[in-house]
């Protein structure tokens, strides 16, 4: 059975039942009653949290504030709701959210059933509420790129954005720009054009700083001709289809970017887990933070380039012309490095002894493992 926001939070947080059998104050629907019990400011006023979260509660519509509202249920100071797992379809009544929680800066609404693209007739007093929301969360959804665009229209100081899993392919020929947007999450979705999301949505977002697309098929990072015009300072391709040394070399281009996530892809699976790491470093001088790590430090650094050095003057799995240009930097900063010496340090396990008796001489090689009682 459906039910609304309002009775739910009237349910969970004000302890009001109703006649039906069924309470959307449990998880699913099930029966049962719940008492919340808080000692935040808001509850010694009488009030709901600020933070509301209602997961997997069959709703699919807000409802009306009167409806059942014995507690005198306030909204306006609510600040975080979270919607995850719940049954909402109709745009409308995300934007009948968004203008009775007039103070609403974080919404979840991951694995909800948006499918149709949104419009203006879904939110004819879209102004009164929607320009707060900071964070929006609309993770396992269908979301197509026209919904995109007119939410990046009305959301004016939007922050965040996440649209992870809602099968957006390449993005269209439209021009899609926000001047407050700080964080894109496009994770698992089948995007392969990273060119083209750049020039119609990325490079038009002045504070855009964090790009998200892991588990995106990705191929081809281009190389920007204009540095300057890149705002990331994050970029996740983790899981993608990167197969050349010269496309992630390309990354060198995008000046700024400090953290990079790669882990995962056709390039790098031949390499054993410190190879990875010692050629990312060694060819990425401006990554600082390399797959959630901490920062690298200089002497990491260090000793990561002139591995590189002596793998690619040395090894013999690497020939002459697959020798990459940035060997070349190297050598000029550390200069042409010789090989390590390959110093065995294991332990004797024998010893040649001389065994004199009169006038017999004897040589043996004695076990240095072997007990007194034996070498007797």
């Amino acid at each position: 059975m459906t039910s609304s926001v309002v009775k739910c939070i009237n349910r969970r947080y004000c302890n009001i039942d109703d006649d039906d059998d069924s309470n959307p104050a449990e998880p699913g629907g099930g029966g049962g009653g719940f008492l919340f019990m808080s000692c935040s400011p808001e509850s010694k006023k009488g009030l709901v949290p600020n933070i509301i979260s209602l997961n997997n509660y069959n709703i699919n519509v807000f409802g009306g504030v009167e409806s059942g509202s014995g507690c005198g249920l306030q909204l306006k100071h609510i600040t975080d709701l979270d919607l995850t797992d719940n049954l909402v379809s109709d745009w409308s009544q995300v934007f009948i959210v968004l203008k009775e929680f007039p103070c609403l800066e974080f919404l979840n609404l991951t694995n909800n059933l948006l499918t149709d693209t949104v419009s203006k007739e879904h939110c004819p007093d879209v102004q009164q509420g929607a320009s707060r929301v900071r964070k929006f969360i609309l993770n396992g959804n269908k979301l197509n790129w026209p919904s995109v665009h007119f939410l990046l229209s009305v959301l004016t100081r939007l922050e965040e954005l996440h649209l992870s899993i809602n099968n957006l392919h390449d993005i269209d020929d439209a021009k899609y720009e926000h001047s407050e947007l700080r964080m894109l999450y496009l994770s698992c979705n089948p995007i392969s054009d990273l060119a083209k999301l750049q020039d119609r949505f990325v490079f038009n977002c002045p504070k855009l700083e964090g790009l998200i697309l892991a588990e995106c098929p990705i191929s081809r990072i281009p190389r920007l001709e204009k540095p300057e015009v890149n705002t990331l300072k994050q970029f996740n391709i983790s899981c993608s289809e990167i197969n050349s040394w010269q496309e992630l070399d390309n990354i060198n281009s995008y000046q700024g970017l400090t953290e990079l996530k790669i882990q995962d892809c056709p390039l790098l699976r031949g390499y054993t887990e410190d190879e990875r790491r010692m050629l990312l470093i060694s060819r990425l001088p401006h990554v600082k933070i390399l797959n959630g790590g901490d920062t690298i430090k200089a002497d990491e650094r260090e000793d990561a380039e002139r591995a590189f050095i002596r793998y690619f003057l040395y090894s013999e799995n690497v020939d002459e012309d697959d020798r990459p240009a940035r060997l070349d930097e190297l050598i000029a900063i550390h200069g042409r490095l010789e090989p390590l010496a390959n110093i065995d340090m294991s332990p004797e396990i024998s010893v040649s002894v001389t065994i004199k008796f009169k006038d017999n001489v004897k040589q043996e090689q004695i076990s240095v493992r072997q007990t007194v009682k034996s070498f007797r």
